[in-house]
This record gives C-alpha cells, sequence and structure tokens, in this order.
C-alpha cells in the first residue's frame, strides 16, 4: 500500500501573490510537516470588486 502524502492547500486570489503569501505556506509546510502546499485562486471572492481583478487565467499562471 502507497504511504499517504500530506498536502496543504492555500486558497486566494492571489491578485497578485506576493512574499506574505508565500511566508504563510513555507510556515505552514513546516508546521504541519506538509510535502507540499498547492495555491488555489478563487475565481470571483464576493468581497473584491471583480473590476479590480486580474483575469482568473493571469492569476494562475502567477501560482503555477
Amino acid at each position: 500500500m502507497a504511504k499517504s502524502k500530506r498536502i496543504g492547500i492555500l486558497g486566494g486570489t492571489f491578485n497578485p501573490i506576493h512574499m506574505g503569501h508565500l511566508v504563510l505556506a513555507e510556515q505552514a509546510r513546516g508546521l504541519l510537516r506538509l510535502e507540499k502546499v498547492i495555491f488555489i485562486p478563487t475565481n470571483l471572492p464576493p468581497h473584491k470588486r471583480v473590476s479590480s481583478l486580474a483575469p482568473a487565467q493571469e492569476r494562475y499562471h502567477m501560482v503555477a
């Protein structure tokens, strides 16, 4: 049987991704002993104006 992997998921608008996001992911990875953290960009968050967001595809490429 294959060993389970510990993977974290971090959601956000990442408009743009910045050092705060990276530090948060790295701290979570260390504290929770995660193998990796996957960034998942939010499409249209209810608390932000859509006109102020970069297109979803661009934000996806920022975190890929």
